[in-house]
């Protein structure tokens, strides 16, 4: 396992690197600037699972050697053999990555503002952490009220700004974004575009959306006026049936 770079490891030294502190609103932004410091001290692993924690505890196998006397005086002389004890004992490459694993805590969370900090847990490991503030503050673009054309726009606005400070978004990480804001009238939508092998560019995203957004608005104003024609045709055709309309008189008949 690659060592960190533990010389500049400090929360103060982190602080000055990152402009802003995660609250509800932020997550791209601050996401962006905290993986770049992370990456480059060899700690990724422990917050997207390839640096697993190891077991912390080993068992060790201890060899013993027993010299029994054999009885019948010197004659006979001792019997020597060897007996094996396991012993469990503290793993030291669990110590080490614990240690390396508790440093990132404290750095993630020097990286929080004190409302989203109020919200952690103690005891967590990194990647207990970095997926709780996923979990909780990645999804803070969302479509709303709003047409797909705005909220795709603030998708868009909010990556140009982040490219503007050093930290490119990726189209796929767009894409994604996009797709987790949509809504649950999209969840057809998504649903199909997530069996795909590769999901479509960021600009080809925004075009099938436009597509389907207004088939189905075309599809939500059908169907009040469909109603609103059956209705109709069904008044009129029990009208249909009455020649004139029914009195005592007509009723009795002549």
């Amino acid at each position: 396992m690659d060592q960190p770079n533990s010389s500049i490891l400090s929360s103060s030294f982190l602080s000055q690197l990152i402009s802003q502190k995660l609250n509800h609103s932020n997550y791209l932004t601050w996401k962006r600037q905290i993986v770049s410091f992370i990456k480059s001290h060899r700690l990724y692993g422990h917050i997207d699972g390839t640096t697993p924690a190891p077991p912390q505890y080993i068992d060790r196998e201890v060899k013993r050697t027993v010299v029994a006397d054999q009885g019948g005086g010197a004659l006979t002389g001792s019997e020597i053999r060897f007996e094996y004890e396991t012993v469990t004992e503290n793993n030291h490459a669990y110590e080490v990555w614990l240690a390396h694993d508790q440093s990132l805590v404290a750095y993630i969370t020097s990286t929080l503002s004190e409302e989203v900090l109020g919200g952690v847990d103690d005891d967590l490991t990194a990647l207990e952490l970095w997926s709780t503030l996923a979990t909780t503050y990645s999804q803070d673009i969302k479509r709303g009220t709003r047409t797909v054309l705005e909220y795709l726009n603030e998708i868009k606005s909010v990556s140009d700004q982040l490219a503007a400070i050093g930290h490119p978004v990726s189209d796929k990480d767009k894409v994604q974004q996009a797709l987790s804001g949509l809504g649950t009238e999209f969840d057809i939508f998504c649903t199909a575009l997530e069996v795909l092998p590769i999901l479509p560019s960021f600009e080809d995203l925004k075009a099938k959306l436009f597509q389907h957004e207004a088939s189905r608005v075309q599809r939500q104003n059908l169907i009040p006026s469909n109603s609103h024609n059956v209705l109709i045709t069904g008044t009129h055709a029990m009208q249909g049936h009455r020649t004139r309309p029914w009195t005592p008189q007509a009723g009795m008949g002549r």
